[in-house]
């Protein structure tokens, strides 16, 4: 699987600009090492990592806009997407219960899915990803399935997840294990599995209640999975990046420091009503907000290895980002 820095922009349309990556000056971030014979912990200044620009962005090519009439190319709910070896996007709405494939030319292929509740078919899709042995995985929450398919399009199975348990992410080692997310009623959990989905081996759990509208909010275990069967994981809690190759060591610990971003709770008052959709609120909803933005929103490791980790951070009164 190959994954590129993308940006989305959604309305009742989709707009996918997809970058290329070129790195420059590189400044000494590391303040301390620590190293035991299982172990070694990396400390990282608070200050930028690099001094001047990071990278440039080239714009390859566009799907859709707000003039697109075609059908492939609306969206209603992006939620993931991924690409292939043969740069091959696939995007996943889950609004329209679907995924949409489109070549490196940003042409039209074929969709996977749509509505329904029988094989190949989707209730509600949360996640995509593409294995080592080039099958693509989508988890079902509501049908407790792991649907696999080709990369050609043809549906071939589905792997029922454990009972009463949903599955939100899953991936494929190219050991044939199954590295899954499962949510529970307070909090949640990564697990590996066999190929089937048996013999269930807990890599992190965390019990903490997770806010229903505004999950964004709350701290909670994020991850990704590397090439080289890696788990990268972090508890937004705080500042630490965990890389663990066996379940139950983690081989190198990343701290940074960090400035916490509070949170402005009159913004999300409102945006709570919005997303009520001018509905009364039912009683005892509005809980408390947090006092800080949680230290990260997401992990994600390249096809080199680096790994890129999305932060909250404030757009100053031009709209840049600092």
């Amino acid at each position: 699987m190959r994954k590129k820095i993308i940006d989305i922009s959604v309305l009742a349309y989709f707009i996918f600009l997809l970058f290329l990556v070129f790195f420059h000056k590189k400044a000494n971030c590391i303040e301390q090492k620590e190293e035991s014979s299982s172990q070694k912990i990396v400390r990282i200044a608070k200050g930028p990592i690099y001094n001047d620009d990071v990278y440039c962005i080239e714009k390859e090519y566009s799907l859709g806009g707000k003039h697109e009439t075609r059908e492939e190319y609306i969206y209603s709910n992006i939620k993931e997407i991924d690409i292939d070896e043969s740069d091959n996007l696939y995007v996943l709405d889950i609004k329209k219960k679907r995924i949409s494939v489109f070549d490196k030319e940003g042409t039209y292929v074929k969709t996977l899915g749509g509505i329904g509740q029988g094989p190949g078919e989707f209730q509600w899709p949360w996640s995509i990803s593409i294995s080592p042995q080039k099958k693509i995985l989508i988890a079902d929450l509501m049908k407790r399935v792991v649907s696999i398919f080709s990369l050609e399009g043809r549906f071939e199975k589905e792997i029922h997840t454990k009972k009463y348990e949903a599955c939100s992410r899953v991936f494929l080692t190219s050991k044939n294990e199954i590295i899954a997310e499962m949510p529970m009623d307070l909090g949640m959990a990564i697990k590996k599995y066999n190929s089937e989905f048996d013999e269930e081996t807990p890599i992190v759990i965390k019990t903490k209640e997770i806010m229903s509208i505004l999950d964004e909010l709350s701290a909670k275990i994020v991850w990704d999975l590397s090439k080289q069967d890696k788990i990268v994981w972090g508890d937004s809690d705080k500042y630490e990046i965990n890389i663990q190759e066996e379940v139950g060591q983690i081989n190198l610990k990343i701290i940074k420091k960090y400035k916490k971003i509070g949170i402005n709770e009159d913004e999300y008052k409102e945006d709570i009503k919005r997303k009520f959709g001018g509905r009364p609120i039912p009683p005892g909803f509005e809980k408390e907000l947090p006092k800080y933005y949680p230290a990260f929103q997401s992990i994600n490791v390249d096809d080199r290895g680096r790994i890129f980790v999305k932060t909250f951070e404030k757009a100053d009164p031009e709209g840049y980002y600092c």
